[in-house]
């Protein structure tokens, strides 16, 4: 995928599963009140606008949800965050949105072979393959929550990093340092011209050594299985050979972390604290 799983993908998604598959892809029950948060903790969204929008009915009728960035319970996804990159996504989370949509996760290889193509690896680059790294923050922004939302910022390698802990910050709008007149640093783009590897939200992607420590143990082969756009009756991927966690890795930083987490081969972060629960740095794409 050229961009980020967007916030109005993974709700094109959610309203297209039935009441038992949305209370797994969700962090609340479908049937909770409209203008509910779907993903995000009610102490602060970090810019996830995605919330019910209709409540479903126990166990019958799935709820509808939409983009609400504002919190005025008016949904519209140009105009209320559709274009922000989705986070509170977690590994059980992506796989099942990648399943439903014929796709598959990609491993941390070819994350490092989508970023730099055939060129030789410079010492601590980015995606843009470069060293330089420039800062943009969500609250500092033009277009805010729209469709068109930029950064006031202008600069090489310009990425969503480093804004440290907070409720209120997040992840900006997919691929918005590209413009008509940028060229691959100044979008922030990789060789082959996909945006926002390097920070943003962190990229999920299999494990390039699915046995290694205890931690990797039982984690299956990756075989490159696509999915078939089919979810089991709990909204969970069936995909063969995905596997848990323990088979996946966080790559390219996030809006949050320092600059160092969004270098193309910095590994840093092997654990499972970010993408086994929903938090506000993570989200993921989808490759074949």
């Amino acid at each position: 995928m050229k961009y980020e799983i967007s916030q109005q993908q993974y709700v094109t998604f959610l309203n297209l599963l039935d009441f038992n598959q949305q209370i797994n892809r969700t962090a609340v029950a479908p049937s909770s009140a409209i203008g509910t948060a779907a993903l995000a903790p009610i102490s602060g969204n970090n810019r996830n606008s995605i919330e019910i929008s209709t409540s479903g009915v126990a166990f019958a009728t799935p709820a509808i949800y939409g983009n609400d960035l504002n919190g005025n319970d008016v949904f519209d996804e140009a105009t209320d965050g559709g274009n922000i990159a989705c986070n509170y996504l977690s590994w059980e989370d992506l796989k099942a949105y990648l399943d439903w949509a014929a796709l598959r996760p990609m491993t941390e290889l070819e994350f490092e072979k989508t970023c730099r193509g055939p060129n030789a690896p410079v010492l601590a680059e980015y995606a843009w393959g470069t060293t330089t790294i420039n800062q943009a923050i969500s609250n500092a922004l033009t277009n805010g929550g729209l469709a068109t939302e930029v950064s006031t910022s202008a600069a090489d390698g310009l990425s969503a990093f480093n804004a440290g802990v907070s409720t209120v910050l997040g992840p900006l709008r997919v691929g918005f340092a590209a413009t008509a007149s940028t060229f691959r640093t100044g979008a922030g783009a990789s060789y082959y011209g996909i945006l926002d590897l390097s920070g943003n939200v962190w990229e999920q992607a299999f494990h390039c050594g699915f046995v290694v420590g205890p931690n990797r143990v039982g984690a299956p082969t990756f075989t490159g299985t696509l999915g078939d756009g089919i979810l089991n009756a709990n909204g969970d991927a069936n995909a063969a050979n995905w596997g848990g966690v323990a088979s996946s890795i966080i790559r390219g930083g996030n809006w949050e972390s320092i600059a160092q987490r969004a270098r193309v081969s910095d590994r840093l972060i092997n654990t499972f604290t970010e993408n086994t629960n929903r938090v506000s740095r993570t989200g993921g794409r989808g490759v074949r």
